[in-house]
Order: structure tokens, then C-alpha cells, then sequence
């Protein structure tokens, strides 16, 4: 019987195929995503296409050699180069600058210069900042004998401070702690702004003179408000900032004028060895704006008591 003759088509189809399967190459294996097709060149784009990768290059792309071709006239970024590719990362703390004025870091003790677009601060030789008041810590940071709204860097003018009227005082030593009980009038106007709701309120005691017995701080969070009254409790000394304060109350009145009163039966303080107390009652902008903050002192005269408290009147 004689062979039927493919067509010429099919036959040329059979060739291609043929010529294909001898020409695969041992352990080829076609692509799947463009991820299999990486060719390590970062100047091609990769793709497959039905089991084909392709490699097209990057029109004007050039691989990178060395760090310096990676220059991206970014100061604040470091430059290298790996496998062709340029990584660009970002310094911690670089500030770009384009001037020297854009560098100022608030120390005096440095020398603050603007460097190829970004800041360099060089630390001074010999060089001793001023020290400065910190207020709200119950330190005396600039050491100048008075800590916090003692000190005029944290309450001053007729702004900020008011005349305390001490109506009734009582400080009665017992070791390393003192009973205690004080009720003033802090301001007859003015201070109606102010809210133990959003501000610390602070309590500080010294002899005339002399150094804080006590520096006492009430958080804002521990306020109660109820009638235009701010009521703190602690009878378990939970606070341990407000230095055995018991219990704290501020009347705001609407006539602008401010009462308080605290008590406690453990302040943690040792009596004032002098019959001239001065008496600080400071509230802390919560901003932590100095210039915000507002107080009410008063340096009262004491009696010694015949049981050895100091009291007042």
C-alpha cells in the first residue's frame, strides 16, 4: 500500500517542532512569573510570556560601578552600590540645611554649621551651658536656691503671680513627716482661668530662705469637678508625687477669686526650722509653656504652739 504524503504545511510544522525538541536545553525550565526571568541586571526589565522569559533594556538605564555613581545630591542619605544597583538609605538625625541658621540646636555649647547641605553640630571646648530652670520637677536645676514656681523662670509678673491670703496654717513636725492643714485664699481675682482638670498643681513649703521641705505634685488626672470644686483624695497614699497629701480642694469662684485647702496627717516633710514659712501654690501649663503657668506665694510669720506645732494665725 503506498504512503499518503503529508501536506506541505503540516510538514514544515512537524520539522519546527522537531527541530525545537533538539534544541532544549538539559534542566531548562520555563518561566512562571517575571520573578523566575531575573537576569541580575538592573538595566532590563523581565517578563514571561507564555513560558518564555523575555529581558528588555532600560532605554538610557547605565548599571552603577561603584558608590559614586549613585550620588543622589542628598546629604542625608548614604550611597552604594550592589550587583548594579544603587541603594539610597536615610541617615538617622541628618538635618538637611542650606544654610548655617537652619542648624541651630538650641546649645550653646556647640558650633552649629551647615556642611554640603546638611547640619554638623562640633561640640566647644571648656564650654559650660547655663543651666536652666526646669519647671514642674521639684528641682532647683539653675541653682539659684529656688525650685520651680519659686523661681521667676517658672512663674513671674502680675500675670502669673498672685498674693496668697493664708487664713489658717498649721505644721506640726513628727520626724520625717508632719501633720498638716492650710487654707488661703490664692488670688481675689484673676485666676479664674484656671483648671486642675488639664493642669499639675503643685504644693511647695520652705523656711524664708531656705530650701524646699516639701515640693508636692497633685496630677491633673486625679481631679475630681463638681459645683466649680476640684476635689483630690489619697488617704492611701497611692500618689506618690503628691508627698502624703490626704486630700486637696480648690474653689474657682466666679468672681475670679481662687480658694484652697489641703490636709494631711504623713506629708512627707520635715518641719521648717523657722517661724518665716513662705507658701507656694503653683499650676502647670500643660503645654509646658513657662510663660502659662501661674501661682500664688505668701512668706507667713508662724507660732509655736504648746504642743510644738507652728500655726497661723
Amino acid at each position: 500500500m503506498r504512503r499518503r504524503r503529508l501536506p506541505q504545511h503540516r510538514h514544515r510544522r512537524l520539522q519546527t517542532l522537531h527541530h525545537r525538541r533538539r534544541l532544549a536545553i538539559a534542566g531548562c525550565k520555563p518561566c512562571i512569573t517575571a520573578a523566575d526571568c531575573d537576569d541580575k541586571n538592573a538595566c532590563t526589565t523581565e517578563s514571561c510570556d507564555a513560558g518564555v522569559c523575555h529581558n528588555t533594556a532600560i532605554a538610557g538605564c547605565k548599571p552603577c560601578i561603584t558608590a559614586a555613581d549613585c550620588d543622589d545630591q542628598n546629604a542625608c542619605t548614604t550611597k552604594s552600590c550592589g550587583a548594579g544597583v544603587c541603594s539610597n538609605g536615610t541617615i538617622p538625625g541628618c538635618i538637611l540645611c542650606t544654610t548655617t541658621a537652619d542648624c541651630d540646636d538650641q546649645d550653646a555649647c556647640t558650633q552649629d554649621l551647615c556642611t554640603a547641605g546638611a547640619c554638623q553640630h562640633t561640640p566647644l571646648a571648656n564650654c559650660s551651658a547655663p543651666l536652666v530652670e526646669i519647671c514642674g520637677d521639684c528641682i532647683d536645676n539653675d541653682g539659684n536656691g529656688l525650685t520651680d514656681f519659686e523661681d521667676p523662670a517658672c512663674c513671674s509678673g502680675h500675670v502669673q503671680r498672685f498674693t496668697m491670703e493664708l487664713k489658717r496654717g498649721r505644721i506640726r513636725g513628727r520626724g520625717v513627716t508632719s501633720r498638716l492643714r492650710l487654707r488661703s485664699i490664692l488670688a481675689r481675682a484673676g485666676m479664674s482661668d484656671v483648671d486642675p482638670k488639664k493642669q499639675d498643681v503643685f504644693l511647695q513649703i520652705r523656711p524664708e530662705g531656705g530650701a524646699d521641705v516639701l515640693c508636692a505634685r497633685v496630677p491633673a488626672a486625679k481631679f475630681m469637678h463638681k459645683h466649680r470644686v476640684f476635689k483630690f483624695w489619697d488617704h492611701k497614699h497611692l500618689v506618690a508625687s503628691a508627698q502624703g497629701i490626704d486630700d486637696m480642694r480648690i474653689k474657682v469662684r466666679r468672681d475670679g477669686s481662687l480658694r484652697f485647702r489641703t490636709t494631711a496627717k504623713h506629708a512627707q516633710m520635715m518641719g521648717p526650722q523657722s517661724d518665716r514659712v513662705e507658701i507656694t501654690v503653683g499650676f502647670l501649663d500643660p503645654a509646658g509653656v513657662a510663660a502659662s503657668n501661674q501661682c500664688s506665694a505668701v512668706t507667713k510669720a508662724f507660732r509655736t504652739s504648746h504642743h510644738g506645732a507652728l500655726i497661723t494665725p
